[in-house]
């Protein structure tokens, strides 16, 4: 179990170094449901539960100052519960929006609190134009994100998900959250689109 979190916590660091070392989309949850997937032993279900998370999240983008639910926290957990519970993307739908909320809380802590400090940091190496601190600054910025986002999963898949459902406030079995949030797939959201004349 303790490696299985270390795996966990390893995928949703890989997912947010993305944006360290350029956007090349790690951080999608079709991508991280593959990684989970691996890292799990359990390659299939983490693809399809992926996929369905990526179709769940697939407007949700940073713009501008506005904070949305974190992709990465929720695709993580989402897709490991689901995988060790031996449930499918109904489940990981049902963990993981409420949980991408709750680490979306987290990021606007991240940029409140600590980023500002880094961003002095940086200003004081522009002032003496000195480029190594403003690339200290940066990368110390990145790698705590990281190492907080890659603590914050692993512990959560520790702990479990009857505890991560009390903090988010989700005290439903299973049974009852499926007539809340039905499953979503490619087929139902097609239905839904007008036919073309």
């Amino acid at each position: 179990m303790l490696l299985q979190a270390f795996l966990v916590g390893l995928a949703a660091a890989i997912g947010q170094s993305d944006y360290l070392l350029g956007t090349a989309m790690v951080e999608r949850p079709i991508v991280l449901g593959a990684i989970v997937g691996i890292f799990l032993g359990d390659i299939p279900t983490g693809v399809i539960v992926g996929f369905q998370l990526e179709l769940a999240f697939m407007g949700v983008w940073q713009v501008g100052a506005a904070v949305p639910p974190n992709v990465i926290v929720g695709s993580v957990l989402g897709t490991a519960f689901a995988i060790t519970m031996g449930a499918g993307p109904e489940t990981a739908l049902t963990i993981a929006m409420p949980t991408a909320v709750l680490a979306g809380m987290f990021d606007s802590l991240m940029y409140s609190v600590v980023t500002p400090p880094m961003a002095v940091w940086a200003d004081r190496g522009a002032e003496k134009d000195d480029p190594k601190t403003i690339a200290a600054a940066m990368w110390t910025n990145g790698i705590l994100y990281i190492i907080a986002l890659g603590l914050i999963c692993g512990v959560a898949f520790y702990v479990g998900n009857d505890a991560v459902q009390a903090l988010i406030g989700l005290r439903m079995g299973l049974r009852s959250q499926r007539v809340f949030c039905p499953r979503l797939d490619l087929r139902s959201l097609c239905q839904s689109c007008p036919p073309r004349s």
